[in-house]
């Protein structure tokens, strides 16, 4: 038995916890009022929690920590292309509220970047009526690693991440 099935128990059926994943670095607003790229790796994710509520989320894909993670409440929240940015693939996540959140595509190819756009408003328009309520699944408890592939897993853990070490923030929006 190899070492990813003793540690993982076989293959195992595919789990839709996240309603939609992709590879995107963020971006901050500095004292100069311009948008910065922050250099670092990431994914960005959207899942519905176990009490109905839209979430979308930003993971250091070297550290495995969710490093934000908004709540969006029904049409409160609009993902869109920033057509400023004319040498990248900027979006914005903009609140009604006038909350921000910007992020940098990492997907190596940008021919799906408008339909990842209009997933995400249509998640935030019209919230899926039916979600899964959180099972016992050991994964669950370290903040959405049950998507990443067991070799994924593997390569996190010989780098010894540190898993549920509560650093994640959450922002209600």
């Amino acid at each position: 038995m190899s070492q990813s099935a003793a540690l993982f128990g076989g293959p195992q059926k595919p789990q839709n916890k996240h309603l939609l994943q992709f590879r995107a670095g963020k971006m901050t607003i500095n004292s100069d009022n311009w948008v910065h790229a922050d250099p670092r790796k990431g994914w960005v994710y959207v899942y519905q929690s176990g009490d109905g509520k839209l979430h979308l989320c930003w993971i250091d894909r070297k550290t495995c920590l969710v490093e934000d993670n908004f709540v969006i409440g029904a049409q409160q929240a609009e993902f869109k292309r920033v057509p400023q940015c004319t040498t990248g693939r900027v979006y914005l996540l903009s609140f009604k509220n006038s909350k921000r959140f910007f992020v940098w595509m990492q997907e190596p190819n940008g021919k799906n970047d408008s339909n990842i756009c209009s997933r995400i408003n249509a998640f935030i328009t019209s919230p899926p009526t039916q979600f899964t309520p959180p099972t016992s699944d050991w994964l669950t408890g370290f903040g959405g690693f049950n998507q990443f592939s067991q070799s994924d897993l593997l390569a996190l853990l010989s780098m010894g991440a540190g898993l549920g070490s509560g650093l994640s923030s959450e922002s209600d929006v």
